[in-house]
């Protein structure tokens, strides 16, 4: 299910829009726009907010968990020129829910992950460690700092052995 925010009369008539375009696929969240963003982060797997950027980013940032849980989220502007891919590009989708909201309203897509600006793959979708996980780091996952390792991501370091705990740079 995709929960639609709107904030403001413009916001409204491109929110309706869209539920009227993907009916079975949308649900409009009225109310207080901050209870709202709350209820769709919690109840749909992606949301579409007819609302700033800025504001996006601060009523969603206290709800994100991880990218692999997060809903996608999409951010259209007040004039429904732009659909911003804003988070889970790839694994909430938010990438191609922008891209679809654009074909619907007319609006630009705007998609900003390095893996689509170069028409590669995600790591994400790939299924390749990314963001708090790690592959064998081969002596790659350590900064020196007065001669100990310090493991950059969890795991256990192949060159140090160390997991947490900082030890004496070996070779």
């Amino acid at each position: 299910m995709i929960g639609l925010i709107s904030a403001t009369t413009a916001g409204a008539v491109a929110r309706d829009r869209l539920a009227a375009a993907w009916p079975d696929r949308t649900r409009v969240y009225e109310g207080p726009v901050p209870d709202a963003v709350r209820a769709a982060f919690a109840e749909c797997g992606q949301l579409v907010c007819f609302l700033a950027t800025g504001a996006v980013v601060r009523l969603v940032a206290p709800l994100l968990g991880d990218k692999a849980s997060d809903p996608g989220v999409v951010c259209v502007d007040e004039g429904g020129r732009f659909a911003v891919s804003l988070v889970g590009g790839h694994g909430g989708g938010a990438n191609e829910l922008a891209r679809a909201v654009g074909e619907v309203l007319g609006a630009e897509p705007v998609v900003t992950t390095a893996t689509d600006a170069a028409g590669l793959p995600g790591l994400d979708t790939l299924g390749l460690p990314v963001e708090g996980t790690s592959p064998p780091c081969r002596g790659l996952c350590w900064t020196a700092s007065r001669s100990r390792c310090v493991p950059k991501w969890p795991g256990r370091c192949r060159r140090c052995r160390s997991r947490t705990r900082a030890r004496t740079r070996s070779g």
